[in-house]
């Protein structure tokens, strides 16, 4: 009895946890794009050359009287132009490893959110020069800087460990953690930016959150039986 007792109430805070964090997560997109509407600055060109001008090539280039003339940027365009050889194999060998040397360099994986909402602005001919220019940074706040927030919560708050006969602080300093992470000026000038940092800073960020917590529960409770 005390073990389904015991289950039910595992249950029951897992839900709450769950629920919890949903709605710190819509404060948070609440909070990231009132962040992303006040940046009216340019930090540097890669916001740019990065997401917002190879997805707009991709989604208006063809569409446009006269034709977009695309301005990619080097890491989008190197390409090998093979050289003559007499040994087929020899060729075909230097040929495939200079392409995986000398071709892009970058990748459409981490711009398709970007090109998926100008295609859909396109289509509903709502591609005005506000949904153009702010709507990847908007998109940002909610999918990048988000997500990248309450990453930083839920790692605070599984890494805190209470100490036998001590209060629990995790929550506390979960709390701390986000609010310094909300505080940031950095975060707030930059993380809602579209460059490809900010996508590697989320993945890392999550991937931590979502995969270390069960190492860590494993470890501290190898600890826990050692004492």
């Amino acid at each position: 009895m005390s073990l389904v007792i015991k289950q039910n109430f595992e249950n029951f805070n897992n839900a709450m946890k769950g629920k919890r964090h949903f709605f710190i997560y819509l404060f948070l997109c609440a909070f990231r794009l009132f962040n992303a509407l006040l940046i009216k600055t340019q930090f540097d060109p890669d916001e740019y050359w990065q997401t917002l001008e190879p997805a707009y090539c991709v989604v208006f280039s063809k569409s446009e009287e006269p034709e977009y003339n695309c301005a990619y940027t080097w890491e989008w365009t190197r390409r090998y132009v093979p050289e003559d050889s007499t040994n087929s194999f020899q060729s075909s060998f230097t040929s495939t490893r200079n392409e995986m040397l000398w071709g892009p360099v970058r990748s459409y994986v981490s711009i398709l959110p970007t090109i998926l909402l100008y295609s859909i602005a396109k289509h509903l001919n709502f591609d005005t020069n506000f949904v153009i220019s702010k709507g990847p940074a908007l998109l940002n706040a909610i999918l990048v800087a988000a997500p990248t927030d309450l990453a930083t919560y839920s790692i605070a708050s599984w890494m805190t460990v209470r100490p036998k006969g001590k209060p629990d602080r995790s929550k506390t300093c979960a709390w701390w953690a986000l609010f310094m992470s909300l505080t940031s000026w950095f975060h707030g000038y930059a993380l809602v930016r579209t460059y490809s940092n900010s996508i590697e800073c989320m993945l890392i960020t999550v991937g931590f959150a979502c995969l270390a917590e069960v190492s860590h529960v494993v470890t501290i409770s190898q600890l826990r039986l050692r004492q």
